[in-house]
Protein backbone atom coordinates (compact mmCIF):
# COMPACT_ATOMS: atom_id res chain seq x y z
CA UNK A 1 0.00 0.00 0.00
CA UNK A 2 1.30 3.44 -0.90
CA UNK A 3 2.18 5.89 1.82
CA UNK A 4 -0.01 8.99 1.67
CA UNK A 5 1.67 12.30 1.02
CA UNK A 6 1.77 14.91 3.76
CA UNK A 7 -0.96 16.88 1.99
CA UNK A 8 -3.14 13.77 1.71
CA UNK A 9 -2.66 13.12 5.44
CA UNK A 10 -3.52 16.73 6.24
CA UNK A 11 -6.64 16.53 4.07
CA UNK A 12 -7.68 13.22 5.64
CA UNK A 13 -7.25 14.74 9.09
CA UNK A 14 -9.44 17.71 8.16
CA UNK A 15 -12.09 15.38 6.75
CA UNK A 16 -12.00 13.22 9.89
CA UNK A 17 -12.39 16.33 12.06
CA UNK A 18 -15.46 17.32 10.05
CA UNK A 19 -16.95 13.87 10.63
CA UNK A 20 -16.30 13.99 14.37
CA UNK A 21 -17.74 17.49 14.63
CA UNK A 22 -20.79 16.64 12.50
CA UNK A 23 -23.95 16.65 14.64
CA UNK A 24 -25.54 13.88 12.55
CA UNK A 25 -22.53 11.63 13.12
CA UNK A 26 -22.56 12.41 16.84
CA UNK A 27 -26.26 11.64 17.09
CA UNK A 28 -25.91 8.40 15.11
CA UNK A 29 -22.90 7.31 17.18
CA UNK A 30 -24.68 8.04 20.46
CA UNK A 31 -27.83 6.28 19.26
CA UNK A 32 -25.86 3.17 18.31
CA UNK A 33 -24.05 3.20 21.65
CA UNK A 34 -27.33 3.53 23.54
CA UNK A 35 -28.89 0.68 21.54
CA UNK A 36 -25.95 -1.61 22.30
CA UNK A 37 -26.07 -0.75 26.02
CA UNK A 38 -29.84 -1.30 26.07
CA UNK A 39 -29.54 -4.66 24.30
CA UNK A 40 -26.72 -5.67 26.64
CA UNK A 41 -28.69 -4.76 29.76
CA UNK A 42 -31.69 -6.76 28.48
CA UNK A 43 -29.65 -9.78 27.35
CA UNK A 44 -30.31 -13.08 29.04
CA UNK A 45 -27.57 -13.95 31.53
CA UNK A 46 -27.07 -17.35 29.88
CA UNK A 47 -26.66 -15.82 26.40
CA UNK A 48 -22.90 -15.42 26.59
CA UNK A 49 -22.54 -15.53 22.81
CA UNK A 50 -25.00 -12.65 22.41
CA UNK A 51 -23.25 -10.68 25.14
CA UNK A 52 -19.90 -11.23 23.43
CA UNK A 53 -21.31 -9.96 20.13
CA UNK A 54 -22.62 -6.84 21.85
CA UNK A 55 -19.23 -6.31 23.49
CA UNK A 56 -17.58 -6.60 20.08
CA UNK A 57 -20.01 -4.05 18.66
CA UNK A 58 -19.20 -1.62 21.47
CA UNK A 59 -15.49 -2.09 20.95
CA UNK A 60 -15.83 -1.54 17.20
CA UNK A 61 -17.82 1.61 17.81
CA UNK A 62 -15.04 2.89 20.07
CA UNK A 63 -12.37 1.93 17.55
CA UNK A 64 -14.15 3.91 14.85
CA UNK A 65 -14.04 7.07 16.93
CA UNK A 66 -10.43 6.31 17.88
CA UNK A 67 -9.41 5.88 14.23
CA UNK A 68 -11.02 9.19 13.31
CA UNK A 69 -9.30 10.94 16.23
CA UNK A 70 -5.96 9.44 15.17
CA UNK A 71 -6.54 10.73 11.64
CA UNK A 72 -7.19 14.22 13.03
CA UNK A 73 -3.93 14.11 15.01
CA UNK A 74 -2.05 12.75 11.99
CA UNK A 75 -3.44 15.60 9.91
CA UNK A 76 -2.26 18.16 12.47
CA UNK A 77 1.19 16.60 12.44
CA UNK A 78 1.27 16.63 8.63
CA UNK A 79 0.31 20.32 8.55
CA UNK A 80 3.08 21.14 11.02
CA UNK A 81 5.59 19.16 8.95
CA UNK A 82 4.48 20.91 5.75
CA UNK A 83 4.94 24.26 7.47
CA UNK A 84 8.39 23.29 8.72
CA UNK A 85 9.44 22.08 5.28
CA UNK A 86 8.17 25.31 3.70
CA UNK A 87 10.25 27.34 6.14
CA UNK A 88 13.32 25.20 5.45
CA UNK A 89 12.97 25.84 1.70
CA UNK A 90 12.58 29.56 2.21
CA UNK A 91 15.52 31.58 0.94
CA UNK A 92 17.83 33.35 3.37
CA UNK A 93 16.84 36.74 1.96
CA UNK A 94 13.15 36.03 2.45
CA UNK A 95 13.78 34.87 6.03
CA UNK A 96 15.64 38.12 6.74
CA UNK A 97 12.76 40.17 5.34
CA UNK A 98 10.25 38.15 7.35
CA UNK A 99 12.22 38.74 10.56
CA UNK A 100 12.56 42.46 9.93
CA UNK A 101 8.90 43.00 9.18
Amino acid sequence: MNQPTLQQSADAGANAAQVLENPAFGAAWESMRAEIVEAWSNADMRDTEGQQLLLQQMKLLGRLRGKLAAMVEGGKFALAKISTEDLARESAARRLVRRVF
